[in-house]
């Protein structure tokens, strides 16, 4: 049995604070030395599609470890956890937006990497990313990754397409699809950070006002070729099917929705990189239930379960030995899903984050998201 409740807090709206600190307060906290006997319970707070009871009732039973798990937002997560929590977590879902503000706050410590035997078979780039990992301490274990990548439909591209140009043509096409999202902005700048290089853009979510309102710019003449702004993966995959679009920036996902279409389709990985998130389990400074946490670490990096995981969630396994059971459970998704080649997409990433107007880097200022909201809203309408 899993008890699930899902937390929501005047907060939601509230953007991760920057780490500023070089050392994080409980870098010196040591983790255990051996795993130790159950405790039969497990608190877990994540960010929605980490946890099903697909996986977290077997746990279970398997274990003798009750899960309890809240679903939250990434921002009410970070804001809670740095309130102290409503209620004690063993364990936090997160993606990379929020972990730093997590080890910098001082609500999560280092884990002990040798307790979990399939760390060393996780693909190299969800070993150690700059998002949970600081100096060598591992505050958090990455179990999956997404980005939208461009999916196209072969029958109107002879030749793989391999850039984002495809989703900015020259002239109105009426065929393409895009994300319904504001943050859709940031993905437009990786592309003209490549292209145009004397906007001087270095990161995609930190645009002063000259390069938002280039950025802007593109993304009103790509309105008139855009079909559809989508908010739903099975509309988009229908709209794929029936040939209304031709080229769309989505998650690997749809081409798992295409079913027995499928075929038709395929998703490139554009050379200006891709916008997405990886997300990981941290550990909370004082878990209750540090010996039911550990063996949760185990039971998700495991093969089946990272299958489990990247089928429902429709995102990269960051354990390749996933493989076998992917395409047992549903045929031809491990090569789908890039089980085996996680760095083919996630190697460029530029993980999405709330922008802020104060820029962590040399900027003096850049543009809110406030302000990204409101000129989305006159972009997908």
């Amino acid at each position: 049995m899993v008890a699930s409740s899902v937390l929501a807090t005047s907060a939601a709206a509230a953007t991760p604070a920057t780490a500023v600190n070089p050392v994080p307060p409980n870098q010196g906290l040591a983790p255990p030395a051996s795993l130790g006997r159950a405790e039969r319970g497990l608190d877990l707070l994540a960010v929605p599609g980490m946890v099903s009871a697909q996986w977290a009732t077997p746990f279970g039973r398997a274990t003798g470890c009750k899960v309890s798990v809240t679903v939250a937002s990434p921002a009410v997560i970070a804001t809670d956890m740095a309130q102290g929590g409503v209620r004690k977590f063993d364990l936090v879902g997160a993606s990379d937006d929020v972990t730093p503000a997590l080890i910098y706050g001082g609500t999560v410590r280092p884990i002990n990497l040798a307790l979990l035997p399939e760390w060393p078979r996780l693909a190299t780039l969800f070993q150690s990313p700059a998002s949970n990992t600081v100096s060598g301490y591992h505050y958090g274990v990455a179990v999956d990754g997404s980005a939208d990548v461009l999916v196209y439909s072969r029958a109107v591209f002879g030749h793989p397409p391999t850039s984002w140009s495809t989703l900015y043509p020259r002239r109105s096409q009426r065929d393409l699809a895009v994300p319904d999202d504001p943050l859709q902005i940031a993905a437009a700048a990786v592309y003209l950070r490549a292209v145009h290089k004397s906007l001087g853009i270095t990161d995609p979510l930190e645009l002063t006002a000259r390069q938002f309102d280039a950025v802007v710019t593109l993304l009103r003449a790509q309105h008139a070729s855009v079909r559809t702004y989508w908010r739903s993966e099975s509309v988009l995959a229908s709209q794929l099917s029936s040939h209304a679009v031709a080229a769309a920036a989505a998650p690997l996902s749809v081409l798992l929705r295409l079913g027995a279409r499928s075929s038709r389709f395929a998703a490139a990985v554009p050379r200006e990189g891709v916008t997405g998130r990886i997300f990981s389990w941290l550990m909370d400074a004082k878990p209750r239930h540090p010996n039911c946490a550990y063996r949760w670490l185990r039971w998700v990096t495991s093969p089946r379960i990272q299958a489990q995981l990247a089928l429902s969630t429709g995102s990269v396994p960051a354990n390749p030995q996933s493989c076998a059971t992917l395409d047992s459970i549903h045929p031809g998704s491990c090569a789908t899903l890039r089980a085996t080649s996680a760095a083919s997409i996630l190697g460029g990433l530029t993980s999405l984050r709330t922008p802020t107007r104060i820029c962590p880097t040399a900027k003096p200022t850049c543009v809110a998201f406030k302000t990204w909201q409101q000129i989305w809203a006159t972009i997908d309408h």
